[in-house]
This record gives C-alpha cells, structure tokens and sequence, in this order.
C-alpha cells in the first residue's frame, strides 16, 4: 500500500458508515445483501456530513458520490469497516463496473482495538467509557424493517 507523503499538513479523515439489507440466502449460512445507505463526514471540518439512501438516489450515484469523498481523504475510519463495511462496498463497486476501493489509510475503532477481555467492544460500551456525550440510538427489528 502506498503511504501517503507527509507533508506538514493534518490528514484529511473521513469517517463513515453504511446500512444495508439482506437479499436472498444461497446455503450455507450466506446471504446476498446490498447497501441502503452511506454516511460520511471529514474529521474536523464543518458542515461535511453527507448521506445517501438507496430510493432517494440510484445505487451508481450513491455509490459514485461516496467514492468522491473517500477518494479525496488520506485516511478513513468507521467501526469495523475492515471486516464488514468495506468487503460490501467492494461487492457493490463490482456490481456497478466502477471497480474496487483503492488503498487507503484505515482506522477501525472495532477491528484495531487492543486485545481486551471482560469488557465489550461495541460502539455503545466504548462511548461510554471514553465519556462520548451523545448516545448510539439504537433501532429494534420493527424500525430496521420499517426502513428497510
């Protein structure tokens, strides 16, 4: 992976995440799904929160609008994106001839967290104990379906 030149300058960091939905079961406990919904904001930089959802916007420019930003920043993070978040945006870059993701800088507050025991690694646990001010909202399975 090419290391981005240090130039003196902050890295520009893009945080995200991505919703999506189950399609259809192929046996052995696998499941096609698809992404619903892409939101990312630049660490550090004022009104850079953007979002899109499938429905309100075709899958290609969801997907085109997101690699515009992702693109453009030298590192991203997101809470278990290398083994999730990131795999599902390749399998829908494939789908959408638009290629794979290029190398990138990752932090992943879940994949990249120090071996622990005894204590929880969700996003909940860990806004709690590093004192994060805003809750997680979470969606119980009538509200995913609802949005879904």
């Amino acid at each position: 992976m090419r290391q981005p030149r240090y130039t003196g300058q902050p890295l520009s960091i893009l945080d995200f995440d991505t919703e999506g939905r189950p399609l259809n079961y192929a046996g052995q406990d696998f499941t096609f799904s698809e992404v619903t919904a892409i939101a990312c904001a630049t660490i550090g930089k004022k009104r850079s929160l953007e979002a899109w959802v499938l429905g309100e916007v075709e899958m290609g420019e969801m997907l085109a609008g997101f690699l515009d930003r992702y693109n453009a920043a030298d590192m991203v993070t997101g809470h278990n994106i290398i083994r999730f978040d990131l795999p599902r945006l390749n399998g829908m870059l494939l789908e959408e001839n638009l290629g794979p993701l290029p190398p990138k800088l990752v932090q992943d507050t879940y994949g990249h967290l120090k071996r622990k025991q005894g204590v929880s690694g969700s996003q909940e646990s860990l806004a709690e104990m590093l004192g994060v001010p805003a809750p997680k909202v979470g969606m119980s399975q009538v509200k995913w379906r609802q949005a879904n």
